[in-house]
Order: C-alpha cells, then structure tokens, then sequence
C-alpha cells in the first residue's frame, strides 16, 4: 500500500524545450520522470527533421545524456531545457539497434561517446574568482556565450568574446572539441567590446 501511495516513478512531467536559444521556438513535451532522456530527445529530432547527434540538450549549465532521467536532474516538470541544433544535419531520423550507454551524465552521440567538459570563465580580466561551465566537448563556442550573456545580463553584459592565452578565439559554430578547448580549460570572458590589453 505504501509503495502504491508513495511511487512517483511512473507520474508524467512537461518540459519546455527552447531551441538555439530563441524566446519564440519552445516546444513542450512529455517525459515520464523516471524515463530516459532518449526518448524525449529522438522525438524532437524527429519532428525537426535531423538526427539526434546534430542535437545537444542542456539544463542550467549541464548536457543531458540520452541515458539519465528527469529524476536525476531532480527536475519537477516545467523547466526549460536549452537546445542547441545544427543545421548541418537535416535529413530522416534512423533509428539505431545499439544499446545506449549506461553512464548518468555522459552524453551519448550516434558516433560514440561525447565528453562532458567544465569551462572556466574569468569575467573581464577582473574577477579572482572563476564561473564553472558544464558542456558538452561537440557543443558550439555560441553556445557557452548565450549561457555567459543569460548569466550576466543583468550586470549589464550586452556581448562577450573570449580569449585563450591571449588569443581572441572565433568560429562560433566550431566546437570545443574542433577549438582545442579541453576539460577545466580557464577562458577570459571580455564583455562589452573591451579591449584584452
């Protein structure tokens, strides 16, 4: 009787799910909370017509594996995920035969396992204290600075580049991974159009 009353295993959650960062693309869907996030996510990739490599999901800083569950991310129903998709990719979704991996917080991609890395950010050359970002290693360079713009918005961040040893580093649709961006990498963020020197 107890387990009865008490097993919210099987309750059905939504979430919001917010593409390429955009107010106005949100799609909703339906998880249940002890449900793999693959589901959800060959879904979406199915209704956008690209495949599910193509396609990275995030929650307050941390790429989501097709093996974890709302439950792991302690999510209540309601939250908004971010999406980032490339546009490289549209073509029919195929359905793969081969058992996902079972590691919680490793993002799986179609072509093997993906690396979740930690980017520090050191805002304006100023700050002694660095900000910890959690991404995927295939995750775009745009998509660490929509999250570091959402961030420090309201410290009056309107655009940031960020520089490594120096270096402005450009390609905002380049990956981490193709960048050279490595796991606790420490990147100078300057906001604004500062200058580095």
């Amino acid at each position: 009787y107890f387990d009865a009353v008490f097993n919210t295993g099987d309750k059905p959650i939504d979430l919001k799910l917010r593409i390429n960062g955009k107010a106005n693309d949100v799609e909703t869907l339906r998880i249940q909370l002890k449900g793999k996030f693959q589901s959800l996510m060959s879904r979406l990739a199915e209704k956008r017509g690209v495949t599910v490599d193509c396609c990275t999901f995030v929650i307050d800083g941390e790429a989501i594996g097709p093996g974890s569950t709302p439950e792991d991310y302690d999510l209540e129903g309601g939250e908004m995920i971010d999406v980032s998709i490339q546009e490289a990719k549209k073509q029919p979704v195929a359905t793969s035969s081969r058992p996902m991996a079972q590691s919680k917080r490793i993002p799986t991609a179609a072509n093997g396992p993906v690396t979740s890395i930690k980017v520090q950010t050191n805002r304006n050359k100023t700050s002694k204290k660095t900000k910890s970002w959690k991404l995927s290693s295939d995750s775009p360079l745009s998509q660490l600075r929509a999250m570091y713009m959402k961030y420090y918005k309201s410290k009056g961040c309107k655009s940031v580049d960020f520089y490594s040893e120096q270096t402005l580093i450009q390609g905002d649709n380049m990956s981490f991974k193709d960048l050279g961006i490595s796991d606790n990498c420490t990147l100078i963020a300057m906001e604004n159009s500062k200058s580095f020197n």
